[in-house]
């Protein structure tokens, strides 16, 4: 699968994704802030039909946003965009990757499960679109300073 960073140039192709794969999309001025913060913005597939966006801090990368358009889901794009930003927060040092999924959401959790995150919490009633409790979930990377 092939999995690209995403500049400036794939705002409307971000833009356009995100809305496709979520119900609350964050709009270009959104992906423009992740990509000029210096976040880890992917895109998968030719032509793009996944993204990803990831931030360091410090020792942990967050992952913020997974998604691959409806079309397209079940083909490899999501383990990819995964694997890619599992290797970017190596590359930068982290020790951790933590996230935050739908506890309704099978298939990314089981995505997630699949390489190596668990459970370390959750927090109930945080999404009210459709309403549902956030699983936390992490992955060690790497040695602990």
């Amino acid at each position: 699968m092939s999995v690209r960073v995403a500049t400036l140039e794939d705002l409307t192709t971000l833009d356009a994704l995100d809305a496709a794969c979520f119900a609350r999309p964050w709009g270009a001025a959104g992906w423009r802030a992740a990509i000029e913060g210096g976040g880890i913005v992917l895109l998968a597939g030719v032509p793009a039909r996944g993204l990803a966006c990831a931030q360091v801090i410090l020792e942990s990368c967050e992952l913020r946003r997974i998604g691959v358009e409806p079309g397209a889901r079940r083909s490899g794009l999501a383990r990819s965009l995964l694997r890619s930003v599992i290797a970017h927060a190596r590359r930068a040092g982290c020790e951790r990757i933590q996230l935050e999924v739908a506890e309704g959401n099978v298939a990314a959790r089981s995505l997630y499960r699949a390489h190596g995150f668990g459970s370390v919490g959750r927090r109930p009633g945080y999404y009210r679109d459709p309403p549902d409790a956030a699983l936390l979930m992490d992955l060690e990377i790497g040695p602990k300073s």
